[in-house]
């Protein structure tokens, strides 16, 4: 590729990581609509209007999240996309369909994980009350989504540098 076809690429991923940070508002309803779609696992009806999740929808116990900005999977997805657009710009004996890849399994890792934590924080709250709730958004929640993050992160950089070869003084010591 060209360091033209690379450039604009790496652009590219900027913008839309610039995009989606300034306006959220798309993508928080979209986000709780997906969730309330996952949590119909959970017992009574998962609803979502705008940026908010019900769940336990005609059960005694229903609770109501309001997708912010800073919860959201946006705030994971950015830096996902600016890695790529750095591996495009500084890595390049790697393929740029590798980077697309890592990017795209850096992308789908972070969706799943921020998910799966409403889905969490949904149960804990249904089961446990509020407190549940409360560990579970504070605590368990939010530690296994950074885990997720880094997990994306090295999952990103690791396809998007698989298959480079390298030469030189460093690739002859290893």
């Amino acid at each position: 590729m060209t360091t033209h076809v690379r450039t604009l690429g790496a652009l590219l991923l900027a913008a839309i990581a610039a995009l989606i940070l300034l306006d959220r508002t798309p993508f928080l309803a979209a986000e709780a609509g997906a969730a309330a779609r996952v949590a119909g696992v959970l017992p009574g009806a998962a609803i979502a209007v705008g940026p908010r999740l019900f769940v336990g929808v005609g059960t005694p116990d229903v609770l109501g999240m309001q997708i912010t900005p800073l919860c959201s999977t946006v705030i994971l997805a950015a830096p996902v996309l600016l890695v790529g657009a750095a591996l495009l710009l500084g890595l390049r004996r790697a393929h740029v369909h590798r980077i697309a890849l890592g990017v795209a399994a850096g992308l789908v890792l972070v969706v799943v994980a921020n998910q799966a934590r409403y889905l969490l924080l949904g149960w804990l709250g249904l089961t446990y009350g509020r407190t549940g709730f409360l560990l579970g958004h504070h605590w368990v929640g939010a530690l296994g989504v950074l885990v997720a993050f880094a997990a994306a992160l090295f999952l990103t950089v690791r396809i998007a540098a698989s298959g480079v070869t390298h030469t030189g003084p460093a690739a002859s010591q290893s």
